[in-house]
């Protein structure tokens, strides 16, 4: 089988020859690689349904306004989570960007493309791995916070 590949020294295109066995294991690269990003889009799903829960524990007004503190931190929490929604979205972005042109290669442009493309997958994987950390970083001490707070008994105002 041919290929087309960039020749490092002179810019142009160049021919060469793909081995099956070579254009087999591409072809699973780019399996592998679609099917991470499936991943990433289902965890950023979940992300989003967990923000849901999260933005209703803080807006719910459930707890006891004399609660030292208590505007202020959750101030700070939704300040926090609407920084958080601006990366995400970018990060999310970003993740469609690379789908997309992951979806718009053929075997034989991804052989010219694979050492770069793979290089700004990992960078992606790095920023999606590091954005599922902060999410669960702060989701955590939402969650640790807002369990100790003295509640609002229900059937009464609030005090």
């Amino acid at each position: 089988m041919q290929a087309f590949s960039i020749d490092p020294i002179f810019g142009i295109y160049t021919k060469q020859l793909v081995a099956d066995d070579s254009k087999a294991h591409l072809e699973k690269l780019i399996e592998e690689l679609h099917w991470e990003i499936q991943d990433w889009k289902s965890q950023f799903q979940a992300m989003d349904d967990s923000m849901i829960m999260l933005e209703e524990v803080l807006n719910s007004g459930v707890y006891r306004s004399n609660t030292l503190n208590l505007f202020e931190r959750m101030q700070d929490y939704k300040t926090r989570m609407q920084a958080f929604k601006t990366v995400k979205y970018e990060i999310r972005q970003a993740i469609s960007r690379h789908e997309s042109q992951l979806g718009a290669v053929d075997i034989y442009s991804f052989i010219a493309l694979e050492p770069g493309f793979s290089q700004d997958h990992d960078a992606l994987k790095t920023s999606v791995e590091n954005t599922l950390i902060q999410y669960h970083r702060i989701k955590t001490e939402i969650l640790n916070y807002t369990e100790g707070l003295p509640k609002i008994p229900s059937g009464q105002g609030s005090s």
